[in-house]
């Protein structure tokens, strides 16, 4: 190697090389960016479809509790009362001599994780239930037809689950 090109490369070499380096650092920077955007996305995604999920699992056990209050009301005698004072009345109605089950727990409430509902009353007894959980509802169709007004609800809060039948045919 002539010796001018040594030289040359002596003195430019190293500023060569840590030219390359801050690109290469800058490259791994950049990656670890879009690493990091890509996985939030992918957290959030996850996460609007579990709070989706647990709305319409609230949905179905609304329901559960529902169909449980009129069999409540259906397996009555005619001087006991229509209606439980208690949620715990649907794990064990001791109204007749044989115990009945009309659940076979309290349902936990998905959005709250507990087995706690805002009940709805007439007089001193349960005519349903809502959900104490204020969040904004992510589901605004496909509702059963009695439930047709939680479309308008600003909060699950006010998807009230009422046992009283507006159509008699309904179970």
């Amino acid at each position: 190697m002539p010796s001018s090109e040594r030289i040359y490369r002596k003195r430019h070499g190293s500023a060569l090389m840590r030219h390359q380096r801050g690109w290469a650092l800058l490259s791994m920077v950049l990656a670890s960016v879009l690493v990091s955007v890509a996985a939030t996305t992918a957290f959030m995604s996850m996460r609007l479809e579990r709070e989706r999920e647990r709305q319409l699992e609230l949905l179905s056990v609304g329901r559960s509790i529902v169909l449980a209050l009129r069999s409540y009301n259906r397996a009555k005698w005619a001087t006991q009362p229509e209606w439980p004072k208690d949620l715990s009345e649907l794990v064990e109605d001791r109204r007749s001599a044989r115990v009945e089950r009309h659940l076979r727990r309290i349902p936990i409430d998905p959005l709250t994780g507990k087995a706690e509902w805002a009940v709805i009353r007439q007089g001193d007894r349960i005519i349903g239930v809502h959900s104490p959980a204020r969040v904004k509802p992510m589901v605004r169709r496909g509702f059963h037809p009695e439930q047709s007004a939680f479309e308008r609800a600003e909060t699950v809060s006010q998807w009230r689950f009422i046992a009283l039948q507006e159509n008699p045919s309904t179970p």
